[in-house]
């Protein structure tokens, strides 16, 4: 299995035809692997939290991915970074030391000229579709999401840059035990989710979904 979309998929199956039937679904799952990816990145489970994104984009399409990440997105627009936020850019003279190590001789300096250019676009990128979430216009994120990863290199530093920075934010307000935070974003997390009664396997899937959804209850106090 590919690390994150954009890569040739493993299953001979084209993605479902997402239809005014089967979308009540797909947002419920998406809404769902959303989540699974925060608490698993946050647990360090990095490759646990791609291969959910990489079955919602076997399964669902683009369009099942955009909507996980606009789950992320939400948490990154949401949650609180902390003030020791290690979540730092890299600059030039760090890049540099980087592929220096790694290549074992020095690097062109058109290589890491190339490679800030790229973090700027997608650093700019993220913002965006952060600031985007923060407004709640979920269908203006999934037009520029779409529009934004049609750039050459863009789709997948971006999404592992939203998923990061969500994960982190995540962890950081568990461990933080800031139920008020993780309550806001449970609430924005649900916009849009269909949790209403439907019968047969459709319902038992559903049923176990939505467990996914519940955040921890807020300790008792002393």
């Amino acid at each position: 299995m590919c690390d994150l979309p954009g890569c040739p998929s493993n299953s001979d199956d084209d993605p479902l035809e997402i239809t005014d039937e089967n979308r009540p679904v797909m947002v419920l799952e998406t809404t769902s692997a959303g989540l699974s990816c925060l608490d698993l990145f946050a647990k360090g489970w990095t490759s646990g939290a791609q291969g959910v994104l990489s079955d919602i984009s076997e399964k669902w399409g683009f369009e099942g991915v955009s909507r996980v990440v606009w789950c992320l997105a939400l948490a990154c627009a949401t949650l609180p970074m902390p003030d020791d936020n290690p979540l730092q850019r890299a600059d030039s003279k760090s890049i540099r030391a980087k592929l220096t190590s790694v290549a074992g001789e020095e690097v062109a300096d058109q290589m890491t000229a190339h490679m800030v250019t790229v973090g700027d676009q997608v650093f700019g990128a993220f913002e965006e579709m952060v600031s985007i979430a923060r407004s709640g216009d979920e269908a203006r994120f999934h037009d520029r999401f779409d529009t934004v990863t049609d750039q050459r290199d863009m789709l997948q530093p971006l999404i592992a840059t939203i998923m990061m920075h969500g994960g982190f934010v995540y962890m950081h307000a568990q461990r933080a035990q800031n139920i008020s935070a993780l309550e806001q974003l449970q609430t924005a997390v649900r916009q849009g989710v269909d949790l209403g009664k439907h019968a047969g396997q459709t319902a038992k899937e559903i049923a176990d979904l939505t467990a996914l959804l519940e955040l921890p209850d807020a300790p008792e106090g002393d």
